[in-house]
């Protein structure tokens, strides 16, 4: 059984039951207070929840007949529960980004999942040991007519084996109109060694960065996992850049990977030497 600690600063602590599974990553919705938790497939769903905030307040009726559950001034929060695997039977999410929340777009989340046969799936009666593929769901956030988002998959796109985290870069600049761009978004996929930019404006993979053509080593490192973007961009001939550090979780180094925000199909590792063969940005100890 899994549990989050939630409550104002000023509050006591609060245990919130959320599922049966391991939390694996969580996403926070500043706009609507709103928490999104992705958990461990559990038998051959894949669990996602909401969890909503209700506003804290000192006014708030704590007596019986309110039918509030008070602990301090705050509601409980309230938890939705949604099986991706419903919509997609195969999948094992793994990691969640939220979109940036920019005026004119609706509010998408982006879920990194492997996929495993759900044939096999339905014959064992639980998750296969192996993965087949690997994809990004993007889904829509929006809330429906109830209050709550459906968390329908508007798109699958396909990745490569083994995926693992998911990270949003900063907002880009406006189309010439002045229009919002969406989002670009980078997934690590650590099995096959891959990692990929998603352009969500057009809505297609704008970099995919695969093993070196000569040696066949994964570029950023043995089995690349952990991502985290840097939120100072940097400036290019291409205009503004992302800059996303990965981190190999088998061969313990940490390459940084370049995304030009107007040209995402420029991404490319920074390497240490002239010759571009110099190797990751920090060694980190652990396995060579």
């Amino acid at each position: 059984m899994d549990e989050l600690a939630a409550g104002p600063a000023t509050a006591t602590g609060r245990a919130i039951q959320i599922g049966y599974s391991t939390v694996l990553d969580t996403a926070y919705d500043e706009v609507r207070d709103r928490l999104v938790v992705v958990s461990r497939s559990y038998g051959v769903t894949a669990p996602l929840f909401l969890v909503d905030f209700p506003p804290c307040s000192d006014r708030l009726d704590p007596s019986p007949r309110s039918g509030a559950s008070v602990d301090g001034a705050c509601a409980q929060p309230r938890v939705t529960y949604r099986d991706v695997a419903s919509q997609l039977p195969g999948a094992d999410i793994q990691a969640v980004a939220l979109s940036n929340h920019q005026a004119g777009l609706g509010r998408r989340a982006y879920v990194a999942a492997r996929l495993y046969d759900p044939a096999a799936a339905a014959l064992l009666g639980y998750r296969p040991g192996t993965d087949v593929s690997g994809a990004l769901l993007v889904m829509d956030l929006e809330d429906g007519p109830d209050g709550h988002p459906a968390l329908t998959i508007l798109r699958v796109v396909p990745l490569a084996v083994g995926s693992a985290q998911v990270r949003v870069l900063p907002v880009r600049p406006a189309l010439p109109g002045g229009g919002p761009r969406r989002d670009l978004v980078v997934v690590s996929s650590s099995t096959d060694g891959l990692v990929t930019v998603y352009d969500d404006e057009e809505g297609l993979v704008a970099r995919a960065i695969h093993r070196d053509a000569a040696t066949g080593a994964p570029q950023p490192g043995r089995e690349p996992y952990g991502l985290a973007v840097d939120p100072a961009l940097l400036t290019s001939a291409l205009g503004p850049v992302a800059r996303v550090y990965v981190a190999s979780y088998l061969q313990s180094v940490v390459t940084p990977l370049d995304v030009p925000l107007l040209a995402p199909s420029q991404a490319h590792f920074v390497r240490r030497d002239a010759g571009g063969l110099g190797g990751p940005f920090l060694r980190i100890g652990g396995i060579q």
